[in-house]
């Protein structure tokens, strides 16, 4: 991992001035946040490890909890997303709340 704290702090600050836990989504589970959210950085070419720095850095800033991210390591392991990305997820569950 590697992120910054400074980094997911910035990004909570900017998404609690603008009530970002007020929008509506019409996304029902992380799994389904976090592949939207690859197959758009795929889409803008991004690296692989800004990928990575991405997830991280949304699931930390937002408070993932550690059932949420394990669920969406799972559902995307069996969609075949990259082997590095169900590694960060591991990691990060299990520094995660629970």
């Amino acid at each position: 991992m590697t992120v910054a704290q400074h980094e997911v702090d910035d990004l909570r600050r900017a998404g609690e001035g603008r009530g970002l836990d007020g929008i509506e989504n019409v996304f029902d589970t992380t799994a389904e946040c976090l592949g939207h959210m690859i197959a758009e950085m795929r889409i803008m070419g991004w690296t692989e490890q800004e990928m990575l720095d991405a997830v991280e850095t949304v699931t930390r800033a937002v408070g993932v909890d550690a059932t949420a991210l394990r669920t969406a390591r799972d559902t995307l392991r069996l969609l075949n997303y990259q082997p590095s990305l169900i590694k960060l997820l591991t990691a990060l569950a299990r520094r995660a709340r629970h």
